[in-house]
């Protein structure tokens, strides 16, 4: 069944974390989805905790899959790329999605993102017939449900909510990306330096 993954970010700076959150949902439900998601506008770190937990009790009740991509102690589009990498491999692997949708950060951090992907999708990270673009959460109220899975892993890191436990009882996967680890240089063989006496002057 081909399906449509939203994405969006959560960043908790003092503690260095950085979030992706991914929420999966069929393609012949998106519109109905849609409508389910849709009213008053809802961002998670504003929200109350009771609405919080209703809001993640709405993604469960439809049966949506959910993923979450932690890095932590790198520069925030350093993180992102990598949390991306990660998703897009998974989209492919696992998922098998046609379509991402992501939470736009304005053009010139939407291009940041086009580069990331146009590389995956040449490395063969990506499938090279993923379609994506980006909306704005005005726009798209399943771009919510992405914010939610990110804002309850994010807040719980940070500050012991239990949104983590609720999530992993949802079985929301939560994957740690880091950098890999560059290779050290073989010191190989040196040859020992041998002093020369000076060339006698004819």
């Amino acid at each position: 069944m081909p399906v449509i993954a939203f994405v969006d970010e959560s960043i908790r700076r003092p503690i260095g974390l950085y979030v992706i959150g991914c929420v999966i949902a069929p393609c012949g439900e998106y519109a109905a989805l849609r409508e389910t998601f849709g009213g008053p506008r809802f961002h998670f770190s504003r929200e109350s905790e009771e609405r919080q937990v209703a809001f993640l009790g709405r993604i469960c009740d439809q049966g949506l899959g959910t993923a979450a991509y932690v890095s932590r102690g790198l520069h925030d589009e350093r993180a992102r790329g990598l949390c991306m990498k990660a998703l897009l491999w998974d989209l492919k692997q696992t998922w098998e999605a046609c379509e991402l949708v992501i939470e736009s950060r304005q053009d010139h951090n939407d291009l940041k993102d086009a580069r990331v992907i146009g590389g995956a999708k040449r490395s063969g990270i990506a499938d090279a017939s993923l379609k994506y673009g980006w909306e704005r959460p005005a726009d798209n109220p399943l771009l919510w449900t992405a914010d939610a899975v990110a804002g309850a892993v994010a807040s719980n890191a940070y500050a012991g909510g239990g949104f983590e436990d609720f999530l992993v009882d949802r079985c929301t996967p939560i994957k740690s990306v880091s950098p890999r680890p560059r290779k050290r240089a073989s010191p190989g063989f040196r040859r020992p330096s041998v002093a020369r006496a000076p060339l006698p002057r004819p």
